[in-house]
């Protein structure tokens, strides 16, 4: 479970911000389900999370991905700033036992990098990084001949945790996490297409969760299904053969059979056509046709995806990833989640993750959104706790700041969503009508006095 996370000179964030996805009301509970940040366009909501992306494409990827020089993004508006290093760090909950990763970068180099983990609650020294040296904790058992070899082998703009992750036990569960237990989704969930469509309605795993999910959102949906077809083979004039064909072939469009069952009945088909169409077999005699196909309505009318409306796709696209990831008890991370998605879905979305009969290994969901229909309630219940809710929000020297909702200490029974539109909060836009509209109707010069004549 992500417990925090916290960035420094990235993008529109100068100064350090930190997300805490530890519970501020309920202390039963060790990590919050879900995190949501709220603002104004511009404000620096998704630099938040995409400094979130660079820290683990760095632990992902660089070593061997990166050359030479530091892929980073620092904070524009101060001069000094690229001359500053960047840092990043996290902190973990993995199987009861708490873990702080961090690093710092310049533009050529990782020059701080550490881990700590808190067995008995109080940190025990994982290693320690720094441009010179690298320094092993007693659970780490290397020589300082060979604590030294690996500090003079690591490339300088390489993280060791990239590097050496898969290899030092030591390390395994934190590089796991970055390997394999989060998910970034950026600007909303990549469309689902016909090929992601056919793998996941075959993996008998999750095609009926996927499915009742999907008609659980679009209420004229009765079924979705693979329609299989086998193209006729160019031999059919030939009765008998046909015939013979028919006996071997037709059972493969039986939508019962497993997706390995199918391979199996494609190999006997091939076998069939070779024996039975000689010269004039093809490789379309043996190759069976795969195609989503979705029922409407009574009559179970039959559409393919692309006859979808554009909501219904963007939720079946997000439906995958969110299994995923409550079966994994892994953290996924949306940029804008509410892009083409009604908010009704977005509240049902964020209410699987915070359901402990749904949301079992600890699975959670962060993103970021402009729609405040989500401070509010659905069904009689809040849609999202106080303790989920965090806000950005460009300061005087146009630097992103980020705060949690608890700061202001809100009721319970507080209407969150009317307070953040009045501007109780911060992280709304300073609109002023007049503004738009002397920007096209009012004299900008001489081309607008021109445009006026």
């Amino acid at each position: 479970m992500l417990l925090s996370f916290r960035v420094a000179n990235h993008k529109s964030i100068k100064d350090e911000q930190t997300l805490h996805l530890q519970p501020v009301y309920d202390k039963s509970r060790p990590a919050l389900p879900v995190a949501a940040i709220f603002g104004a366009n511009a404000a620096g909501k998704s630099n938040v999370l995409d400094a979130l992306r660079f820290m683990i494409e760095a632990v992902r990827s660089s070593f061997g991905g990166w050359h030479e020089r530091v892929a980073r993004s620092p904070y524009q508006l101060a001069p000094e700033s690229a001359e500053t290093d960047s840092t990043f760090g996290v902190e973990l909950l993995l199987d009861g036992v708490r873990w702080t990763y961090g690093f710092s970068v310049d533009s050529d180099r990782v020059t701080a990098e550490s881990l700590y983990t808190y067995p008995q609650h109080r940190p025990r020294l994982v290693f320690k990084r720094d441009i010179n040296a690298i320094k092993f904790g007693t659970t780490v058992s290397l020589s300082r001949t060979t604590a030294k070899g690996v500090h003079g082998l690591l490339p300088p703009h390489s993280l060791f945790m990239s590097a050496a992750g898969g290899i030092f036990p030591e390390l395994g569960q934190v590089h796991s996490w970055f390997a394999s237990k989060v998910a970034i989704l950026a600007s909303g969930a990549p469309e689902i297409d016909d090929r992601r469509l056919l793998a996941i309605l075959e993996d008998a795993s999750v095609a009926g969760r996927f499915v009742a999910l999907a008609r659980a959102a679009d209420v004229g949906l009765a079924d979705i299904e693979v329609q299989r077809a086998i193209p006729a083979p160019s031999w059919v004039e030939d009765g008998e053969a046909f015939k013979q064909w028919i006996a071997v072939a037709a059972p493969a469009l039986d939508p019962s059979i497993s997706a390995q069952e199918l391979r199996s009945r494609e190999r006997r088909m091939r076998a069939a056509a070779e024996r039975l169409g000689g010269k004039r077999a093809s490789a379309t005699d043996w190759t069976v046709i795969r195609e989503p196909l979705f029922r409407h309505g009574p009559n179970r009318v039959g559409m393919r995806l692309r006859d979808q409306s554009r909501g219904t796709r963007v939720w079946l696209s997000y439906l995958m990833p969110m299994i995923t990831a409550l079966d994994n008890g892994s953290t996924l991370i949306v940029d804008e989640i509410d892009t083409s998605l009604h908010p009704r879905l977005t509240a049902q979305l964020i209410s699987l993750f915070r359901e402990p009969r749904v949301n079992r290994l600890g699975a959670q969901l962060v993103f970021t959104t402009h729609d405040a229909t989500l401070l509010g309630r659905q069904f009689g219940e809040d849609i999202l706790g106080r303790d989920e809710i965090w806000f950005v929000e460009k300061n005087q020297d146009g630097a992103t700041d980020l705060y949690a909702l608890a700061e202001f200490q809100p009721r319970k029974d507080e209407n969150t969503e009317r307070r953040y539109l009045t501007g109780s909060y911060g992280s709304v836009p300073g609109i002023f009508e007049g503004d738009f509209t002397e920007a096209l109707a009012g004299n900008h010069g001489e081309t607008g006095d021109r445009a006026a004549s």
